[in-house]
Parts: C-alpha cells; structure tokens; sequence
C-alpha cells in the first residue's frame, strides 16, 4: 500500500515539476539566446504581431514564459516542415 502511496506522490511531485517549469519567466537576453535571433529583430516582430507579446510586470519589467516562447518556436518548426 505505501508503495502505491509513494508512487502517486512522486507522479505529483514531477506533475508539479512539469507546471512549475512551464511558467518560468524569462528575459529578453534569455529569449534572444532561445531563438538566436537579436533583441531589437525580438521586438519588431512583436511589434508586427508575429512574435508573442511579453508580459508587463511593473513599469520596467517584462517577461515571456518559456511555453510562449516555446510555442511560437514549434510553429516556425511546422510550418517550416510543411513547406
């Protein structure tokens, strides 16, 4: 029984990893190093709508979440395949 027990707490606990990694913030210096592209060719593009907006958090502060970042990389990956 305390295996089962043990086994359902880990499951949690890597789960928890997993969401928990999914929302890490990350700089525009760590974003240029992600999709090796420029941090000034980063903000054109968000500012022409194809690349993901950041989130404000306070007057001088931005950030993306690595799943955005991570998405609109799959994307250029798929649509890049299908051609």
């Amino acid at each position: 029984m305390s295996l089962g027990v043990s086994c359902n707490r880990l499951f949690m606990e890597v789960e928890l990893q997993s969401t928990v990694q999914a929302q890490a913030l990350l700089r525009i210096d760590q974003v240029a190093e992600r999709v090796q592209y420029g941090r000034s060719s980063i903000w054109a593009m968000v500012k022409a709508g194809t690349f993901p907006a950041p989130t404000k958090l306070s007057r001088r502060c931005t950030r993306w979440t690595n799943v955005q970042v991570d998405e609109w990389i799959q994307q250029r990956i798929h649509s890049g395949s299908s051609k």
